[in-house]
Protein backbone atom coordinates (compact mmCIF):
# COMPACT_ATOMS: atom_id res chain seq x y z
CA UNK A 1 0.00 0.00 0.00
CA UNK A 2 1.22 3.61 -0.70
CA UNK A 3 0.07 7.03 0.43
CA UNK A 4 1.69 8.83 -1.68
CA UNK A 5 2.41 12.87 -0.83
CA UNK A 6 5.33 15.23 -0.35
CA UNK A 7 6.82 15.09 3.46
CA UNK A 8 8.63 16.97 5.65
CA UNK A 9 9.25 14.82 8.23
CA UNK A 10 10.73 11.27 8.02
CA UNK A 11 8.54 9.93 11.35
CA UNK A 12 5.40 11.17 13.16
CA UNK A 13 4.18 9.60 16.27
CA UNK A 14 0.65 9.96 17.72
CA UNK A 15 0.24 9.55 21.36
CA UNK A 16 0.37 11.37 24.88
CA UNK A 17 3.56 10.69 26.73
CA UNK A 18 2.62 10.02 29.79
CA UNK A 19 4.47 9.36 33.28
CA UNK A 20 4.73 6.09 35.35
CA UNK A 21 4.47 6.03 38.97
CA UNK A 22 7.83 3.70 40.17
CA UNK A 23 7.27 0.96 43.31
CA UNK A 24 8.71 4.12 45.35
CA UNK A 25 6.72 6.76 43.89
CA UNK A 26 9.17 8.30 41.56
CA UNK A 27 7.60 9.41 38.17
CA UNK A 28 9.69 8.00 34.85
CA UNK A 29 8.59 9.66 31.75
CA UNK A 30 7.20 7.15 29.10
CA UNK A 31 4.27 6.61 26.51
CA UNK A 32 3.76 4.54 23.39
CA UNK A 33 4.86 8.16 21.53
CA UNK A 34 7.84 8.97 23.58
CA UNK A 35 9.22 5.25 23.12
CA UNK A 36 8.31 5.55 19.12
CA UNK A 37 9.66 8.90 18.79
CA UNK A 38 13.08 8.36 20.47
CA UNK A 39 13.94 5.22 18.72
CA UNK A 40 12.59 6.71 15.32
CA UNK A 41 15.49 9.76 16.46
CA UNK A 42 18.02 7.73 17.18
CA UNK A 43 17.74 5.55 14.07
CA UNK A 44 18.74 8.78 12.30
CA UNK A 45 15.14 9.83 11.58
CA UNK A 46 13.60 13.55 11.42
CA UNK A 47 11.18 12.82 14.38
CA UNK A 48 8.17 14.67 15.40
CA UNK A 49 5.06 13.55 18.49
CA UNK A 50 2.43 14.94 18.54
CA UNK A 51 0.24 14.79 21.86
CA UNK A 52 -1.09 16.44 24.62
CA UNK A 53 0.19 16.99 28.19
CA UNK A 54 0.92 20.06 30.75
CA UNK A 55 3.95 21.68 29.36
CA UNK A 56 5.14 22.53 32.51
CA UNK A 57 5.18 19.72 34.55
CA UNK A 58 6.07 17.68 31.74
CA UNK A 59 9.55 19.69 31.26
CA UNK A 60 11.72 18.37 33.98
CA UNK A 61 11.52 14.52 33.12
CA UNK A 62 11.17 15.78 28.80
CA UNK A 63 14.19 17.88 28.72
CA UNK A 64 16.84 15.53 28.34
CA UNK A 65 14.92 13.84 25.17
CA UNK A 66 14.74 17.82 23.73
CA UNK A 67 17.39 17.79 21.36
CA UNK A 68 16.13 14.70 19.58
CA UNK A 69 12.54 14.94 18.79
CA UNK A 70 10.11 18.03 17.81
CA UNK A 71 7.87 17.25 20.84
CA UNK A 72 4.11 19.55 19.58
CA UNK A 73 2.05 19.49 22.46
CA UNK A 74 -1.53 20.14 22.85
CA UNK A 75 -1.71 21.90 26.22
CA UNK A 76 -3.76 20.20 29.09
CA UNK A 77 -3.49 20.76 32.94
CA UNK A 78 -2.71 17.37 33.64
CA UNK A 79 -0.83 14.86 32.33
CA UNK A 80 -1.64 11.02 31.64
CA UNK A 81 -0.11 9.33 34.17
CA UNK A 82 -0.34 5.14 35.36
CA UNK A 83 0.87 3.24 37.69
CA UNK A 84 2.03 -0.25 36.74
CA UNK A 85 2.93 -3.39 38.28
CA UNK A 86 4.85 -5.58 36.14
CA UNK A 87 4.79 -9.35 36.52
CA UNK A 88 7.33 -11.46 33.93
CA UNK A 89 5.93 -9.82 30.22
CA UNK A 90 2.96 -8.82 31.53
CA UNK A 91 1.55 -6.04 33.66
CA UNK A 92 -1.54 -4.54 35.80
CA UNK A 93 -2.28 -0.80 35.18
CA UNK A 94 -4.12 1.66 36.71
CA UNK A 95 -4.83 5.19 35.09
CA UNK A 96 -4.28 8.24 37.55
CA UNK A 97 -4.55 11.06 35.53
CA UNK A 98 -5.52 11.56 31.82
CA UNK A 99 -4.64 14.36 29.69
CA UNK A 100 -7.64 14.37 27.21
CA UNK A 101 -7.74 13.64 23.33
CA UNK A 102 -5.49 15.55 20.79
CA UNK A 103 -6.43 17.78 17.79
CA UNK A 104 -5.84 15.57 14.42
CA UNK A 105 -7.26 17.70 12.22
CA UNK A 106 -3.91 19.99 11.23
CA UNK A 107 -0.86 17.07 11.10
CA UNK A 108 2.82 17.55 9.60
CA UNK A 109 3.41 15.71 6.91
CA UNK A 110 5.45 12.95 7.50
CA UNK A 111 6.95 9.46 5.58
CA UNK A 112 5.76 7.27 8.41
CA UNK A 113 2.96 8.08 10.69
CA UNK A 114 2.71 6.35 13.84
CA UNK A 115 -0.82 5.86 15.85
CA UNK A 116 -0.12 5.48 19.10
CA UNK A 117 -2.63 6.02 21.67
CA UNK A 118 -2.14 4.71 25.16
CA UNK A 119 -5.57 5.85 27.02
CA UNK A 120 -8.03 6.42 23.67
CA UNK A 121 -6.31 9.70 23.41
CA UNK A 122 -6.81 9.42 19.47
CA UNK A 123 -10.24 9.04 17.73
CA UNK A 124 -9.50 6.48 15.06
CA UNK A 125 -12.53 7.40 13.47
CA UNK A 126 -11.31 10.99 12.32
CA UNK A 127 -8.62 9.23 9.85
CA UNK A 128 -9.04 8.46 6.33
CA UNK A 129 -7.00 8.14 3.05
CA UNK A 130 -6.71 11.35 1.82
CA UNK A 131 -3.40 13.04 3.68
CA UNK A 132 -2.08 10.23 5.29
CA UNK A 133 1.75 9.24 5.01
CA UNK A 134 3.46 6.61 3.32
CA UNK A 135 3.43 4.48 5.49
CA UNK A 136 0.92 3.95 8.49
CA UNK A 137 1.89 1.92 11.94
CA UNK A 138 -0.86 1.46 13.99
CA UNK A 139 -0.36 0.20 17.97
CA UNK A 140 -3.98 0.42 18.95
CA UNK A 141 -3.38 -1.14 22.62
CA UNK A 142 -4.90 2.61 23.91
CA UNK A 143 -7.76 1.69 21.73
CA UNK A 144 -8.82 -0.93 23.71
CA UNK A 145 -8.32 -0.01 26.98
CA UNK A 146 -10.76 0.99 29.80
CA UNK A 147 -10.62 1.99 33.21
CA UNK A 148 -14.50 1.83 34.51
CA UNK A 149 -14.16 2.30 38.32
CA UNK A 150 -13.08 4.92 40.67
CA UNK A 151 -9.53 3.04 41.36
CA UNK A 152 -8.59 3.64 37.29
CA UNK A 153 -8.21 -0.08 37.23
CA UNK A 154 -7.32 -0.70 33.12
CA UNK A 155 -8.78 -3.28 31.26
CA UNK A 156 -8.99 -4.54 27.62
CA UNK A 157 -12.40 -4.80 26.12
CA UNK A 158 -13.23 -6.07 22.63
CA UNK A 159 -13.55 -3.13 20.11
CA UNK A 160 -15.40 -2.81 16.53
CA UNK A 161 -12.94 -0.66 13.88
CA UNK A 162 -14.44 1.35 11.67
CA UNK A 163 -14.01 -0.71 7.95
CA UNK A 164 -12.32 2.37 6.16
CA UNK A 165 -9.61 1.65 8.91
CA UNK A 166 -7.49 -1.76 7.89
CA UNK A 167 -7.01 -0.27 4.20
CA UNK A 168 -5.20 2.56 5.64
CA UNK A 169 -2.72 0.68 7.94
CA UNK A 170 0.60 -0.79 6.39
CA UNK A 171 1.66 -2.36 10.02
CA UNK A 172 -0.43 -3.08 13.21
CA UNK A 173 1.94 -4.31 15.83
CA UNK A 174 -0.13 -5.99 19.36
CA UNK A 175 0.82 -7.94 22.15
CA UNK A 176 0.04 -10.94 22.94
CA UNK A 177 -2.42 -10.20 25.58
CA UNK A 178 -3.81 -7.92 23.10
CA UNK A 179 -4.50 -10.10 20.22
CA UNK A 180 -7.77 -11.64 21.19
CA UNK A 181 -9.20 -7.97 21.67
CA UNK A 182 -8.00 -7.16 18.18
CA UNK A 183 -8.13 -10.16 16.31
CA UNK A 184 -10.50 -8.98 13.18
CA UNK A 185 -8.78 -6.16 12.57
CA UNK A 186 -5.38 -8.02 12.12
CA UNK A 187 -6.93 -10.58 9.62
CA UNK A 188 -8.48 -7.20 8.12
CA UNK A 189 -5.50 -5.38 7.82
CA UNK A 190 -3.53 -8.69 6.70
CA UNK A 191 -6.40 -8.77 3.89
CA UNK A 192 -5.92 -5.19 2.77
CA UNK A 193 -2.02 -5.92 2.07
CA UNK A 194 -0.62 -4.69 5.30
CA UNK A 195 1.82 -6.85 7.64
CA UNK A 196 -0.24 -7.42 11.30
CA UNK A 197 2.32 -8.48 14.30
CA UNK A 198 1.97 -9.97 17.80
CA UNK A 199 4.87 -9.66 20.13
CA UNK A 200 5.15 -12.17 22.53
CA UNK A 201 7.68 -10.96 24.76
CA UNK A 202 10.73 -12.93 25.80
CA UNK A 203 9.09 -15.70 23.26
CA UNK A 204 9.70 -13.67 20.44
CA UNK A 205 6.48 -12.31 17.45
CA UNK A 206 4.52 -14.19 15.48
CA UNK A 207 3.62 -12.92 12.02
CA UNK A 208 0.25 -12.81 9.66
CA UNK A 209 0.62 -12.35 5.94
CA UNK A 210 -1.26 -13.65 3.89
CA UNK A 211 0.45 -16.82 3.71
CA UNK A 212 -0.95 -17.52 7.27
CA UNK A 213 1.09 -16.96 10.67
CA UNK A 214 5.12 -17.32 11.07
CA UNK A 215 6.84 -17.50 14.27
CA UNK A 216 10.23 -16.03 14.93
CA UNK A 217 12.20 -15.99 18.39
CA UNK A 218 13.29 -13.12 20.09
CA UNK A 219 17.04 -11.24 20.26
CA UNK A 220 17.90 -12.26 23.96
CA UNK A 221 17.93 -9.39 26.16
CA UNK A 222 21.25 -9.53 28.06
CA UNK A 223 20.77 -7.97 31.98
CA UNK A 224 16.72 -6.71 31.60
CA UNK A 225 16.25 -3.86 33.81
CA UNK A 226 12.97 -2.58 32.44
CA UNK A 227 10.55 -4.42 30.08
CA UNK A 228 8.90 -0.80 30.00
CA UNK A 229 8.56 0.45 25.88
CA UNK A 230 9.80 -2.82 24.68
CA UNK A 231 6.89 -3.31 22.17
CA UNK A 232 7.47 0.70 21.26
CA UNK A 233 10.94 0.10 19.99
CA UNK A 234 10.08 -2.69 18.45
CA UNK A 235 7.20 -1.40 16.81
CA UNK A 236 9.11 1.81 15.52
CA UNK A 237 12.07 -0.03 14.17
CA UNK A 238 10.20 -2.20 11.92
CA UNK A 239 8.20 0.66 10.46
CA UNK A 240 11.19 2.29 9.93
CA UNK A 241 12.82 -1.10 8.27
CA UNK A 242 9.41 -1.82 6.11
CA UNK A 243 9.68 1.29 4.96
CA UNK A 244 13.41 1.51 3.97
CA UNK A 245 11.85 -1.80 2.13
CA UNK A 246 13.92 -4.06 3.86
CA UNK A 247 13.25 -7.99 3.82
CA UNK A 248 10.51 -8.88 6.16
CA UNK A 249 12.75 -11.43 8.02
CA UNK A 250 15.76 -8.49 8.40
CA UNK A 251 13.24 -6.05 9.30
CA UNK A 252 12.15 -8.58 12.42
CA UNK A 253 15.97 -8.92 13.31
CA UNK A 254 16.47 -5.50 13.83
CA UNK A 255 12.97 -4.81 15.45
CA UNK A 256 13.54 -7.54 18.40
CA UNK A 257 17.47 -6.22 18.28
CA UNK A 258 16.05 -2.99 19.33
CA UNK A 259 13.65 -4.46 21.74
CA UNK A 260 16.46 -5.92 23.15
CA UNK A 261 18.23 -3.07 24.22
CA UNK A 262 15.62 -1.13 24.84
CA UNK A 263 15.06 -3.12 28.13
CA UNK A 264 18.40 -2.98 29.80
CA UNK A 265 17.45 0.78 31.52
CA UNK A 266 14.68 2.29 32.91
CA UNK A 267 12.76 4.21 31.04
CA UNK A 268 13.39 5.62 27.82
CA UNK A 269 17.21 5.98 28.86
CA UNK A 270 18.48 2.81 26.68
CA UNK A 271 17.01 3.41 23.43
CA UNK A 272 19.63 2.15 21.12
CA UNK A 273 20.73 3.62 18.14
CA UNK A 274 20.93 2.15 14.80
CA UNK A 275 24.55 0.97 15.43
CA UNK A 276 23.92 -0.35 18.51
CA UNK A 277 21.20 -2.25 17.85
CA UNK A 278 23.03 -4.11 14.59
CA UNK A 279 26.14 -4.59 16.65
CA UNK A 280 23.58 -6.30 19.16
CA UNK A 281 21.93 -8.65 16.80
CA UNK A 282 25.58 -9.04 14.61
CA UNK A 283 25.93 -12.86 13.43
CA UNK A 284 23.32 -14.11 15.25
CA UNK A 285 19.99 -14.69 12.62
CA UNK A 286 16.54 -14.62 13.50
CA UNK A 287 14.76 -18.08 12.64
CA UNK A 288 11.39 -18.70 11.61
CA UNK A 289 9.60 -21.48 15.02
CA UNK A 290 10.28 -25.12 13.59
CA UNK A 291 6.13 -24.79 12.39
CA UNK A 292 4.03 -22.00 11.28
CA UNK A 293 0.33 -22.01 10.61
Amino acid sequence: MSHERIAVLDYLVLGNPTLDVQPDGSLLLGGTAVYAALQAARLGLRTAAVGRANPDLLQPYWQRYANEVDLRLQPSGPITTFRNVSVADSREQWLQDWAGEIDTSQLPDSNILHIAPVAREVVIEDFSAAGLSRLVCLTPQGLIRRWDGSDGHIELAHRRFPSSLPPLVDVVVVSEDEAPYVAELLGAVTKHGGLSVMTRGSQGCAVLTRDGWSEYRAEPARAPVDATGAGDCFAAALAVEVHAGQPLVEALRFASAAAALCVRGPGPSAIGTGEEIRQEFAGRPIWPADRAT
